[in-house]
């Protein structure tokens, strides 16, 4: 029989068979009650729909429907936040669990019409350390062992990738709720993975409107040379002519290579530009925006907007690891913007914070006095260390540092199995229904204490995570109730991206060809740096939020920018040209045109010194008057040589200036080229018979030595040209070179 079809006989037993109006036609004749709902169809074969709650794999037997979900933790670790952020997803799924099986719409209104054929949903949770893969297989056949439907997780990008290859062979559903990497969105890799946590590209889609708030038409990018930051890029080139902004220039650094960051910082100065958006990792950030600051793209008149939320305690406690004082720190900070998503201004999210008060679960009991759900302002500092205030600290357990587990946690990876049934006992509950040394309650204590006192030390804000974990149940249990059979991967599957709802992070609805959320459901906010009363520390202050489906809450945010002023910099490549030999002046934070002062001439928004002028005195003596019509001859010959003379000046002038920006041209695109290009013709290479030093072929008059983009390009245009790299080793005896072709 077809999925969820089971083989009946003789046909009187028929009679109490109903779909409860349900059924639909597949083929061959069909046998209606008297109020006409299928009883069954495929008359011919015998095959009838299982009674509304029961559902059959086999063809032979209706069983009750229930299902079971997997939920992965988020690893934990000494840091009292790491385990915030475990008990707040486990909370969550099991919060989702307690709401489908007792029929409660306190967070999704239509959760219980949606899973009313569910009989009971379990959740199963399991801890596994993402540094190792057979603990993350262990786990996931764990999971699968104890007849998990669907998987729930991770929160980073790795991990869920890992579990997403594992699925796919399984044709098991997945939904992630931490997810963010681009990568994941490819079906043909991952088909069976989803997610409530908005992909890296939502946000490429909404901060160019950051831009538009303030009326600024271009910016510069400055970026993390790795994945996702390669991804920023190009997602960002391609959505921000949406919103009528440009990108002027792109500049790359290497994570941790402090060298890399003037380079960058001085590529995005050239362009003129000095409105930023950066995507940057948080260990960088202090040491970019000191190089930001030496190349003047960092102070009044200047604005960077980070597109990733970071740890505002974390950096100011940083200062003595780059030898800066935490004042020093909080200063050069100060104006600085972030844009992240985030769910708190739904309805959906206020209606799930007053669900965890008012739950009865056991798991969401441990934590719930811990969590300030309340947001006025974006201070950490103003509670213990450890803690976590407000209503976004959700940057120091980003996919980054939660790579570091520690060691003590590392026994074997697996955290445990803990079913979470509404039937179960309390004691099953506490201790879980996998004993032994990767328990999860052994690594919690005996009861799996999340309790504020004894691990958070203050009240903590919940997450942002918790409500999307909290949104990929319900939309799996969702799935589920809706599919012929649980067991069904690509009916549940397409279930769960057909259907949209009202959920604690707002309106959740999936992309049904990447099955990442759609863009237009996610929320973002843009937060402001801002130094608190002692200068020692740093607040994120809320000041909007954004979706585009809505636009902009607040129209004109009053926004504290570098330099401690009020007043919206503004876009310096908007700005008209300054007149020939002027140069513009940002020193007073409002941008205006100078003269350059005398000896100097403007090169690139730069007065440069040039050579001193040449006077020239023509001394006459007149003797007697005899000589004056001899003079007035010698006068004319004299003031055609003279201004013969001045043109000559002027044109070596010229030359020189000339000379000036060809060679500051020259410096510019050796610092983009990356290094100066010596061509040599191939036929002299090879009566040379090895690479020679450039000062011997030189000699020779054999080398062609271009330093600049324009003629490298033309080069190239008339020329092959194949590039060989040199190595040298030197020892006390001997010297060798190797050779590589490189292109």
């Amino acid at each position: 029989c077809p999925v969820g079809l089971v083989r009946v006989h003789p046909p009187v037993l028929l009679q109490n068979v109903s779909d409860g109006g349900n059924g639909s036609l597949i083929s061959g004749n069909v046998l209606r009650d008297e109020h006409g709902h299928v009883i069954i169809d495929h008359v011919d074969t015998g095959c009838a729909p299982c009674p509304f709650g029961k559902f059959s794999d086999d063809g032979l037997v209706c069983v009750p429907k229930t299902s079971t979900i997997g939920v992965f933790l988020p690893p934990i670790d000494s840091n009292t936040s790491t385990w915030s952020f475990a008990a707040q997803i486990h909370c969550a799924a099991d919060l989702a669990r307690e709401h489908v099986n007792h029929r409660i719409g306190a967070v999704v209104p239509e959760l219980p019409n949606r899973t009313s054929s569910l009989r009971q949903l379990r959740v199963d949770v399991v801890h596994a350390d993402p540094r190792s893969s057979l603990p993350l297989v262990l786990a996931y056949q764990r999971l699968r062992d104890a007849g998990a439907h669907a998987i729930v997780g991770s929160h980073d990008s790795a991990t869920s990738a890992a579990l997403a290859t594992l699925a796919a062979v399984d044709n098991l559903p997945q939904c992630s709720y931490g997810a963010d990497a681009e990568s994941l969105s490819n079906k043909l890799s991952f088909p069976f993975f989803a997610r409530t946590h908005p992909s890296l590209a939502t946000t490429t889609v909404a901060i160019p409107h950051v831009a538009s708030l303030f009326n600024w038409s271009s910016v510069g990018v400055l970026f993390v040379n790795d994945d996702d930051g390669k991804a920023f890029v190009e997602g960002l080139a391609a959505h921000a002519g949406l919103a009528n902004v440009g990108v002027a220039v792109t500049a790359s650094y290497e994570a941790a290579i402090e060298a890399t960051y003037s380079l960058a910082c001085a590529k995005v100065k050239a362009a003129g530009v000095n409105i930023v958006f950066a995507t940057v990792l948080q260990s960088d950030l202090v040491g970019l925006m000191q190089a930001a600051e030496s190349a003047s793209l960092w102070g009044e008149g200047y604005a960077w907007v980070l597109a990733q939320h970071m740890n505002t305690d974390a950096l100011v406690a940083s200062a003595s690891a780059v030898s800066l004082s935490r004042q020093s720190v909080v200063s050069l900070l100060d104006g600085l913007l972030t844009f992240v998503d985030s769910p708190r201004h739904s309805e959906g999210f206020s209606s799930f914070s007053r669900a965890i008060a008012n739950s009865s679960s056991l798991v969401c009991a441990r934590i719930k006095a811990a969590i300030d759900g309340t947001e006025d302002s974006m201070s950490s500092h103003s509670v213990t260390a450890g803690a976590m205030v407000g209503s976004e600290m959700d940057g120091e357990i980003g996919e980054h540092s939660l790579r570091r587990v520690s060691e003590s946690h590392r026994d074997g990876g697996l955290a445990g199995l803990s079913q979470m049934d509404s039937e179960m006992t309390n004691q099953s509950l506490l201790t879980g229904n996998m004993t032994g040394r990767n328990s999860l309650a052994s690594k919690m204590g005996s009861s799996m204490n999340y309790d504020h006192s004894s691990h958070f030390g203050a009240p903590v804000a919940l997450r942002k995570e918790a409500a999307y974990a909290y949104d990929c149940v319900a939309a799996l249990a969702m799935a589920l109730a809706h599919a012929p059979s649980p067991s069904d991967g690509n009916g549940v599957f397409d279930a769960l991206l057909s259907g949209g709802f009202e959920g604690a992070s707002g309106l959740v609805a999936f992309d049904l060809n990447t099955a990442d959320r759609a863009t237009s459901t996610v929320d973002h906010v843009l937060h402001n740096w801002v130094p608190s009363d002692s200068g020692d520390a740093l607040l994120e202050l809320y000041k909007d939020h954004f979706s585009l489906a809505r636009g902009w809450a607040a129209a004109e945010p009053a926004i504290r920018w570098p330099g401690g002023v009020f007043t919206t910099p503004l876009d310096h490549t908007a700005l008209p040209p300054c007149e020939i030999n002027h140069i513009r002046d940002l020193t007073s934070g409002v941008p205006r045109c100078v003269a350059c002062s005398a000896g100097k001439i403007a090169v690139r928004g730069e007065c440069v010194a040039t050579e001193s002028g040449h006077t020239t005195a023509l001394i006459v003596s007149l003797s007697t008057a005899l000589g004056l019509l001899f003079l007035a001859a010698l006068c004319i010959v004299l003031a055609r040589m003279l201004a013969a003379f001045v043109r000559a000046s002027k044109a070596a002038k010229r030359e020189k200036q000339s000379q000036l920006m060809r060679v500051r041209k020259a410096m510019e695109d050796v610092m983009q080229v990356g290094f100066s290009v010596c061509y040599i013709k191939f036929s002299d290479f090879s009566r040379l018979g090895w690479l020679q030093p450039h000062e011997e072929v030189r000699k020779h008059g054999m080398l062609e030595y271009l330093d600049d983009t324009a003629s490298i390009a033309a080069f190239a245009a008339k020329n092959h040209a194949v590039l060989y790299a040199a190595r040298t080793a030197r020892s006390h005896t001997a010297r060798s070179i190797s050779f590589g072709l490189l292109s």
